[in-house]
């Protein structure tokens, strides 16, 4: 990269006009340019599929310890009757791959349905290629090689351990309380916990952004308003006369149709594909050369067209052609810097530097900003000039026309299509679109990110309860005989409750202390996928926690209640 940068840096010398620095800087890899900026939420969609893969491990290695107590019995008579500890460990690892190769079929299975349904899902243009994305013999077989690692790796421990115990005593009742895996078993809670934590944190940031970004002020009202482009061909239209007269000519027709309030049009759509900025000059007053302004041209009644609020002076009038005195419209930022007030009615403004006597315009007008590029990007400062006063043909070739209806919008399609061809019938229509639709198109890169991070977490969170409520039960099924004593002895049951509710609290509190640590480290990631939050928010994460330790609570009432309801005589008996 570095030789190509500096040849290419030689090249550009050799022009005779100076070439600007910063154009001297495109040297852009391939795969960065077809790639683009889908790195990162593919890295952070990886990583969530990756925990979710851990929580569920941990799940099983659970149940394979939770097996492995109730087969203590069993393994010790193999033992006794020869067989090897190798041996047995080959048997458990054989049972725990079979498990591994069912679930692998049944997610495969499953991916076959879920997958078009997420490619659905995903916004235009958001991930490149995805119409080659599918279900192919290297991704089937990647799954099953996950599975039987998974398998391998999450039941070898539980193997060990069980074969390790394989002396235990052969008299009932023996052998069956371990510490130490039990132990092991809260740690592989507390560890999903954790994962569970830091999955739903992030996608709680990614939710709050998402909400955030919908209820942006873009700056204009979208509802309602029904949009059609035109690109009119300069073998036809040669001059800015011609275009003025069929820009004209559709702009009456539009105005006719049925249920149609208000038309306008403007060259560079808000939330548009294209947009020309530039510098201005300001009379009296000094700009930075660093400030850029759209330079719009728009027709009489644009803005109320499309909702953008008028703060000062008036809107362009049907007498604001070539005959009268050059006149613009300028957004509120624009107008704070041509006056600290604000109120810039009758300041000079020019859009070509250096300009000449004919280049200036008086402001007659200060409307509001508005998002041109996108609801996460700042408002552009505008300047806007009526059409029937540009001459340039490159402002008026791409037209948007706009209608503002009292009824449903999308009912007069067939009424703009008409109207164009009234006017020429040769000329095609560009995109015709909702700009409500425009605007969620905008946003529905977020709230993909957020639904997808979503549910990784949802189901994170749903097996990390399973797995809390399978400790739990199985301690309390483990200890019926011990529960089962002290109810003999007069211990009440509210104690009975709070013990295992203690213990609920303590695994989950564990889980979110060192999910939070971890929230803080990998949130961090999230921050180019965040809109006005920071990735440490301190009510997301508190929220999140919060709702960790609910859930988590949730999940241990039911072995709590149980453990109230052990009958003492038969688990005595039972014993």
């Amino acid at each position: 990269r570095t030789q190509a940068e500096a040849q290419f840096a030689a090249i550009a010398r050799q022009f005779s006009e100076p070439v600007d620095a910063a154009s001297t800087s495109g040297i852009l890899p391939l795969q960065e340019l077809l790639v683009g900026d889908v790195r990162r939420p593919l890295q952070v969609f990886a990583a969530a599929a990756v925990f979710v893969l851990l929580i569920a491990c941990g799940n099983v290695a659970n149940l394979l310890l939770a097996r492995g107590s109730v087969r203590q019995r069993e393994i010790a008579i193999r033992s006794a009757l020869g067989a090897s500890r190798g041996r047995m460990i080959r048997q458990l690892l054989t049972e725990s791959l079979l498990v591994s190769l069912a679930g692998a079929a049944g997610g495969l299975a499953l991916a076959a349905r879920g997958v078009p349904a997420m490619i659905a899902l995903v916004p235009a243009d958001s991930i490149p290629r995805v119409d080659e994305i599918h279900i192919h013999t290297g991704v089937a077989a990647f799954a099953i090689a996950i599975s039987v690692a998974a398998s391998v790796v999450f039941g070898m421990g539980p193997a060990f351990r069980l074969t390790r115990r394989a002396s235990v005593s052969l008299a009932p009742g023996m052998g069956r309380h371990m510490p130490e895996q039990e132990r092991l078993r809260s740690t592989l809670v507390v560890a999903e916990i954790a994962l569970a934590l830091v999955l739903l944190t992030g996608a709680g940031l990614l939710l709050q952004s998402f909400l955030r970004l919908r209820s942006i002020d873009t700056g204009f009202r979208p509802r309602n308003v029904m949009t059609m482009t035109v690109d009119l061909p300069l073998t036809v239209y040669s001059t800015a006369d011609q275009m003025k007269t069929f820009h004209q000519a559709l702009l009456e027709q539009l105005s006719r149709g049925q249920g149609v309030v208000q038309t306008g049009a403007v060259n560079w759509r808000p939330l548009g594909t294209m947009l020309i900025t530039g510098d201005f000059q300001a009379a009296g007053s000094p700009v930075s050369e660093d400030v850029r302004v759209v330079k719009g041209a728009v027709s009489p009644g644009y803005f109320s067209t499309m909702g953008i609020r008028l703060l000062r002076g008036r809107e362009f009038t049907s007498d604001d052609d070539r005959s009268g005195p050059g006149v613009a419209i300028v957004s509120r930022s624009v107008a704070r810097m041509l006056e600290p007030s604000g109120n810039a009615i009758g300041r000079r403004v020019a859009l070509s530097t250096p300009a000449g006597p004919q280049d200036w315009l008086a402001v007659v007008g200060v409307v509001d900003d508005i998002r041109q590029v996108g609801p996460a990007q700042e408002p552009h400062p505008a300047i806007y000039q009526p059409y029937l006063q540009v001459q340039q043909p490159v402002f008026l070739s791409h037209m948007t026309f706009a209608v503002r209806t009292t009824s449903d919008p999308m009912s007069v399609t067939p009424a703009l299509r008409a109207a164009l061809g009234e006017v020429d019938r040769n000329q095609p229509a560009g995109p015709i679109v909702l700009m409500e639709d425009v605007l969620a198109a905008a946003t529905a890169e977020p709230r993909f990110n957020a639904r997808l991070l979503g549910t990784f977490a949802l189901l994170a969170l749903l097996l990390a309860l399973v797995g809390t409520y399978g400790v739990l039960a199985y301690a309390v099924a483990q200890r019926t005989h011990e529960i089962g004593v002290r109810m003999a002895l007069g211990a009440q049951a509210r104690a009975l409750r709070w013990a295992v509710i203690r213990r609920t609290l303590l695994l989950s509190g564990a889980g979110v202390l060192l999910g939070t640590g971890g929230a803080l480290l990998s949130t961090r990631l999230l921050s180019a996928l965040l809109f006005d939050i920071e990735p440490t928010d301190p009510k997301t994460f508190s929220l999140v926690a919060l709702l960790i330790l609910l859930t988590a609570l949730a999940s241990g009432y039911v072995p709590a209640r149980r453990a109230t309801r052990v009958d003492p005589v038969l688990a005595l008996r039972h014993e």
